[in-house]
């Protein structure tokens, strides 16, 4: 590189007026000449048909075309577009390029007049290489397509008129590691602009906190002794102003407002050096940082819903204008889509300001990838490539350091790993180490602050994170390929993501379809279509969008699975979960509609107070006296346009089956005596361990039926088939599991009470357990469960069962139940029952086995009412099936009991299980079926009590 190329520094600018300095519109300032528009243009095939007249500055004796700047020269109809994947095309044979390289040549005269002391010659980005040439005199050269350069040009620059001229080429050494999954391009595709400037040379403004307390770290590079001051503006207004006297000041921030996806409060700080010449450099007051080995924004944990996004319009290539990046960004946001990774290459800067204000997390990615290297020749290992490789990073770096939406650096993409990434990301923390760093090639994590894999399987994921392999985050950097009709499985991916905090989401691969648009066929090019010898075809077509930004399928599919709103609806109750961290949910109403087979048959509107962050709405009552199976709609509208939605916009929706309830819901009450949430109905009162989260007892007609707590259990009576299992499950202690309460919280009014309960339930000594997400709505009718599940840790594979004891203070005497029937069913052994209406009499539950064990099973079941010896009933309700049991409590906690068979123990529990294993007959024979083993997957049911 050139000497004149000016140091690295983060990007800013310098304004005549308070005013223009408070809108942060570079382009409105005094102090910015932009050279963008039409310039004169000479295209050539290869660097060696340059005219003498050019390299001499004879620029008059050239016969020049047009050409707009910033533009691709491709998409200006000079040379052609090519796509490939990962394949070079040209031979891999570093340094060198193809001798058949095609260059344009830029010219441009310009009048100017110089404002301030110095004047630097700012591009944003040229593909690949360039020189320049001011009034004849070389100014220097460069390359890294996708990062800022400026050169020093106040010793070149004329009063009055000016000769600019430039040569771009589109392969240079650099194009080694450009090479990145889109259209190889060329040109001065984003904008170039003269800058005056004065004193100041760099300007790093650093958000922290310490007790409590915020701060920012103001650090200045100047040229002279006179510092100025610094104003302290939000939402327009001043602060408060402070004297700068050194080239770092601490700032504190009193009263702050924190800057999140969710709530992008911007402050302004305005350096003032005299009564014409104003820096405004934003900041927002954020944190990130691990904590528990969690990715954390202002120490709440974040969850990447994300894509990964190129810089392409279907009618200029990278070349983005302000309206369509805005545009873009704004749909992405509407769209629920709150990160986006830079892929792969650094954007340009307008796009860092607009995720400054919308709120986008961003992983800023540097413009590295060498992805057509064998490894064992890739430049990542190669001492010949360091200086690249950290130069490009730190360009990166210093460019974008003040965005508060940059929470992480990547180090580049699909380039493998070696020495150079691990200098690389040494220097970019001593250049900033409040931000985290990526790379996806760092397997062993030996730099990265992440694990971070590709299109990894919600199998291998979920392995990683239940059995805690991996102590560091994982995110996925690319997921869910959106070619074509796709992607699929978003759904289990997300509740993965949310299952495991130590999985914190990921980036689908990718925006936007890269389509060339023709105009003569009304049609979109891709690789293949442009007569290239070496291309990928249509594998550049995978974006959530069409090339002109309609939105796929697969878009709408991602945006319903991450909106932000969680329903709970149940028989005609409504409750709805905030999911955000920071923002507090106004702005919106509910708006219902309920469908059959005749259309629409119901709607109406309903206005829902505010709910803060993470928190629950009151219970909404909406129960129309509909006949028909139906179904319900329910929509969160924008109740007034803000700077994402319209006024009316659908915000969040969800749809439930629907039937009407007849049931009478009288008033309850509650109170928390003791850490015990007691409540009480018309009909019975039930009381909740908030320690546990177990139901701990149950009074109906002023009998406690309660022995202890119902909770949730995995074992049962050893089988003689289970006699090689057993040793294992003893092992794992499962006939002795403890649960605690991780969160325990309620909603409630005078008709009814919704319990939200988070669960951890584990046996002693080893350590695996189970995460349980319990929702329990309580009314004067019936306690209904809604049940998820998932295993943590080191857990047996197989297990005996998966279910709810209810230990009992009195006998059952008699069963009634619709299910499999009339004797005992299990999975791989049913066929002799049917489905139906069945009644037994409690001596007559089980069958005697000769050795005592499990027994008594009934399958299918979605009613049951247990009669006991006090003459009060238990009712079990499923729509979509239990299996149920009468159990001797002590034969079954106690596994040794086969040893105690002349003892008489009265029966004192029920069981309603969600999965119990299959028999088989492995005692001599072979394990059970597959499909009949219970493994420590996910499970869910839904069911009710009384």
């Amino acid at each position: 590189m050139n000497n004149k190329i000016f140091e690295l520094r983060s990007r800013f600018n310098f304004y005549r007026t308070l005013e223009t300095a408070l809108k942060y519109n570079e382009e409105e300032s005094d102090y910015y000449t932009t050279l963008n528009g039409d310039w004169n243009f000479l295209f050539l095939d290869k660097i060696q048909d340059i005219p003498t007249a050019f390299l001499d500055g004879k620029y008059e004796e050239i016969s020049w075309d047009k050409i707009k700047v910033p533009s691709h020269m491709e998409f200006e109809g000079y040379g052609t577009p090519i796509y490939t994947n990962f394949d070079y095309p040209f031979p891999v044979n570093p340094p060198h390029v193809p001798n058949d390289n095609p260059t344009g040549l830029y010219y441009k005269k310009i009048n100017y007049n110089k404002k301030l002391e110095k004047q630097i010659l700012r591009f944003d980005g040229v593909e690949s290489v360039f020189e320049v040439w001011i009034n004849k005199e070389k100014v220097g050269n460069s390359q890294g397509s996708r990062l800022m350069t400026e050169f020093d040009i106040t010793n070149n620059l004329y009063e009055g008129e000016n000769e600019i001229a430039i040569r771009v080429s589109k392969w240079s050494k650099g194009s080694y590691l450009e090479d990145q999954d889109m259209w190889w391009l060329s040109g001065i595709m984003r904008d170039v602009s003269i800058l005056e400037e004065v004193n100041i040379t760099d300007v790093k403004l650093t958000p922290y906190t310490e007790e409590k307390k915020w701060y920012v770290r103001v650090n200045i590079k100047k040229e002279k002794k006179d510092f100025g001051k610094i104003s302290v503006y939000y939402a327009g207004e001043k602060l408060f102003d402070e004297v700068l006297n050194s080239d770092e000041e601490l700032i504190e921030i009193p009263k702050p407002y924190l800057w999140t996806d969710e709530t992008p409060n911007l402050y302004t700080f305005i350096i003032t050096l005299s009564d014409k010449i104003f820096i405004p450099v934003r900041v927002g007051l954020r944190e990130i940082k691990i904590i528990d080995d969690l990715m954390c924004l202002n120490e709440k944990p974040i969850l990447f819903n994300g894509v990964n996004r190129h810089e392409f319009h279907p009618e200029k290539g990278r070349n983005l204008s302000r309206n369509d990046i805005k545009a873009e960004l704004i749909q992405i946001k509407k769209h629920h889509i709150n990160a986006i990774r830079t892929a792969h290459y650094p954007n340009i800067p307008y796009f860092y300001d607009i995720c400054d204000e919308l709120g986008l997390l961003v992983i800023d990615e540097c413009d590295i990838e060498a992805h057509g290297f064998p490894e064992e020749i890739t430049p990542a290992k190669n001492s010949e490539w360091k200086e690249e490789f950290v130069s490009r990073g730190l360009r990166m770096v210093h460019r974008d350091y003040n965005h508060p939406s940059i929470l992480i650096w990547s180090l580049g993409n699909e380039s493998h790993f070696g020495e150079n990434f691990i200098d690389m990301a040494q220097s970019i923390r001593q250049l900033d180490s409040t931000r985290l760093l990526h790379y996806e090639g760092d397997r062993e994590n030996e730099v990265t602050d992440m694990y971070s894999t590709m299109y990894t399987s919600i199998a291998e994921m979920e392995e990683r994170a239940s059995k805690k392999i991996i102590k560091k985050p994982h995110i996925l950097c690319e997921y869910g390929h959106a070619m074509g009709n796709g992607p699929g499985g978003l759904k289990e991916y997300q509740e993965l993501f949310e299952r495991y905090d130590s999985i914190q989401g990921g980036f689908i691969w990718e925006w936007k379809d890269h389509g060339i648009y023709e105009k003569s066929t009304n049609n979109y090019k891709y690789g293949g279509q442009f007569n290239e010898s070496v291309h990928d075809g249509d594998f550049v077509l995978d974006g959530l969008v069409l090339p002109d930004r309609t939105p796929s399928p697969g878009l709408l599919e991602y945006t319903q699975i991450i909106q932000p709103i969680t329903f709970y609806f149940s028989k005609g109750k409504l409750i709805l979960k905030n999911n955000y961290q920071f923002k507090t949910m106004d702005n919106l109403v509910v708006a219902v509609e309920i469908i059959s087979k005749d259309g629409l048959i119901f709607e109406k509107e309903y206005p829902i107070e505010p709910i803060p962050p993470k928190k629950y709405s009151d219970i909404l009552y909406m129960n129309p006296k509909i006949k028909e199976h139906s179904y319900i709609t329910i929509k969160l509208l924008v109740n007034k346009t803000d700077r994402i939605f319209s006024k009316g916009e659908v915000f969040a929706q969800k749809q439930f089956p629907y039937t009407s309830q007849t049931e009478e819901l009288n008033e309850i009450s509650s109170e928390v005596i003791n850490q015990r949430l007691q409540i009480n109905t018309t009909h019975f009162s039930t009381t909740f361990n908030t320690i546990t989260g177990n139901m701990c007892s149950l009074i109906k007609s002023n009998k406690e039926l309660l022995q202890s707590e119902m909770n949730l259990s995995l074992s049962r009576q050893m089988i003689s088939n289970d006699r090689e299992i057993q040793k294992i499950w003893n092992e794992y202690f499962l006939n002795e599991m403890y649960s605690y309460c991780k969160s325990f919280e309620y909603v409630q009014n005078k008709k009814g009470i919704v319990l939200f309960v988070n669960q951890y339930i584990a046996p002693p000594i080893v350590s695996w357990g189970i995460q349980v997400h319990i929702i329990i709505w309580i009314s004067s009718s019936d306690i209904e469960y809604q049940v998820k599940g998932w295993f943590d840790g080191d857990s047996p594979r197989e297990l005996p069962r998966i279910g709810f004891e209810l230990p009992l203070n009195y006998t059952v005497k008699e069963i009634e139940w619709f299910g499999k029937g009339p004797g005992e069913s299990y999975s791989d052994s049913q066929e002799s029952n049917f489905m139906g209406y069945h009644k037994k009499k409690v001596e007559e539950w089980t069958f005697p086995y000769l050795i005592p064990q499990e027994t008594g099973n009934r399958s299918h079941v979605s009613y049951s009412k247990m009669i006991l010896d006090n003459g009060e009933e238990i009712t079990m309700k499923s729509e979509t099936g239990m299996n149920i049991n009468v159990i001797d409590l002590v034969k079954e906690q106690n596994q040794n009991y086969r040893h105690l068979m002349n003892q008489k123990v009265k029966n004192k529990g029920i069981r309603i299980d969600i999965a119990m294993r299959g028999l088989g007959s492995n005692s001599c024979g072979p394990l059970p079926l597959e499909k009949n083993i219970v493994y420590n997957t996910p499970f869910s049911a839904v069911f009710s009590l009384i």
